[in-house]
């Protein structure tokens, strides 16, 4: 499962469904008002696939929202620069990783989380986002 963020001018950012679930609490953690409607397991059951398996609108952020995302993310990374949460919750399934990937380090990745985080941040801020789930 991906899920595809369209901002007002059109553009797309992807996540993976773990990673959009991940920077979602991260932002929460950093006083962003989490909204349980942009997790697509509480999307509404009436929703269909397209022709392309793709629920195309499932969820959205105002602009003010988006914003607010964005200033969370920011206020996260100053605080937490290192990504000391993000390495805690990625150590809960570090043994079940290395089993396939044996040099797996949850920092380094958190690390890498965060960068993609910042890039995720100057899309949102300013734009609303359509937020679609693809298979």
């Amino acid at each position: 499962m991906s899920i595809r963020l369209v901002n007002d001018a059109g553009d797309v950012y992807w996540f993976t469904g773990g990673n959009w679930r991940r920077v979602l609490a991260f932002a929460s953690r950093h006083g962003w008002q989490s909204n349980p409607l942009l997790e697509p397991d509480n999307w509404d059951e009436s929703l269909t696939w397209n022709d392309k398996y793709e629920i195309v609108g499932g969820a959205s952020l105002a602009k003010a929202e988006s914003h607010a995302l964005a200033d969370a993310i920011d206020r996260g990374v100053r605080e937490d620069p290192a990504g000391a949460s993000v390495v805690e919750e990625l150590e809960v399934h570090a043994e079940a990783v290395r089993q396939e990937l044996p040099d797996y380090d949850p920092a380094l990745y958190a690390a890498d989380l965060l960068k993609e985080w910042l890039r995720f941040r100057d899309f949102a801020r300013g734009s609303a986002l359509r937020v679609d789930l693809t298979d």
